[in-house]
């Protein structure tokens, strides 16, 4: 019960220190959807970037100030729907269904130990509310649709799992797990769902959006996400002047190929698979933010329950010491979350008290 109330304590602390926020992502969520409800297309940059303009009350500041939006078009009959309110309205209540579901998700992990508080000073989820993003939402429909298909209920578990086509690379993710485990009957019903949730939004942005989406790829995402080769291209690339082709091609094959080594641990079928398997994914995908890192939260947990396993010292500790030698948690050492809002300290620390819990227990009952 105590953990239970630290951990709501903890996301009562995060939801008021970002709510004031007028939502960094949830701007382009609204004005994706207001275009759209304007009968203009959400991939034009002149309405779509006038909207978020007169929302912010400035200028968008960043790299996409050029480019319409991003998200594909389910997502934006999702935002289409916030669009019928004022923006103010609109954030107030996409608020509200974030942090209906965090505590959703926080009740699922507050059921083992200390892990709920774990989960909400992680750096993926706080830069989740940081950011305002669908992150959390789309991470509770994973866990819910890939526990239904453990459960027997392929086909309820597959068309939960089409919400993922939110954000297309999750929804490819999902598919490829499904098919590395031989889970047949949910592949089939994701595809479908996503299928039909694509021909329901509107057939003729498909265009559009593929060619937004790659014109943020190519132009800045691909410099700032969270992958593995974009990690180790930040340390190499000032060193060198770099063919753009050449670029594209070497990132998608380190997604290839981390996607493949996935592949081989989801099919595993054991304890550890999906824990491994999202790991991976995260340093796979070639299109992410700081905020996917909440993927990567299990593999988190799976690490700390081997250690603590198998050293006679808490496994927390060791997390900590290793976090502060390397001096940042972001595979890409990006300046956010770890060393802009010191989010990942924090969790090297409840890792740390985790880990010292654990060893009291330990201690206690003898094992």
């Amino acid at each position: 019960m105590r953990r239970t109330l630290a951990a709501l304590i903890a996301l009562g602390a995060v939801f008021s220190i970002y709510l004031p926020q007028r939502g960094e992502d949830f701007v382009y969520y609204y004005c994706a959807g207001r275009s759209a409800a304007q009968g203009r297309s959400p991939y034009e940059a002149a309405p779509y970037q006038a909207c978020i303009a007169a929302a912010l009350g400035r200028v968008n500041p960043h790299d996409s100030k050029a480019a319409g939006s991003a998200y594909p078009p389910p997502a934006v009959r999702l935002f289409q729907a916030f669009a019928a309110l004022t923006y103010p309205a609109a954030y107030g209540l996409w608020n509200a269904a974030l942090l209906a579901a965090s505590v959703l998700l926080l009740a699922g992990f507050s059921a083992r130990s200390a892990l709920g508080l774990l989960l909400v000073v992680w750096p993926g989820f706080v830069s989740s509310w940081s950011h305002h993003k669908l992150t959390i939402p789309l991470f509770l429909a994973f866990l819910l649709g890939i526990r239904l298909v453990e459960l027997g209920r392929h086909r309820l578990g597959g068309a939960l799992l089409s919400v993922l086509c939110l954000q297309p690379q999750w929804l490819a993710a999902a598919g490829l797990f499904l098919a590395a485990q031989r889970r047949g009957r949910a592949l089939a019903a994701l595809a479908a769902a996503s299928l039909l949730l694509f021909l329901l939004a509107s057939p003729a942005w498909l265009g559009p959006w593929l060619a937004s989406a790659a014109f943020h790829s190519d132009n800045f995402i691909a410099f700032d996400n969270q992958s593995l080769f974009v990690s180790l291209y930040k340390r190499v690339g000032p060193h060198f002047v770099v063919d753009m082709t050449w670029f594209k091609a070497a990132r998608y094959g380190a997604s290839a190929g981390l996607a493949l080594l996935a592949w081989r641990f989801a099919a595993r079928r054991d304890s550890e698979s999906l824990a491994l398997f999202l790991g991976l994914m995260v340093l796979a995908q070639p299109y992410s933010h700081a905020s996917d890192a909440l993927w990567a939260f299990p593999l988190f947990l799976a690490f700390l329950a081997r250690l603590d396993r198998r050293l006679r010292f808490p496994a927390g500790l060791l997390f900590c010491a290793a976090f502060l030698l390397s001096g940042g948690f972001a595979p890409g050492r990006l300046h956010r979350p770890a060393d802009r809002d010191r989010l990942g300290y924090l969790s090297c620390l409840a890792a740390a008290g985790y880990g010292l819990a654990s060893f009291a227990r330990r201690r206690a009952t003898g094992r």
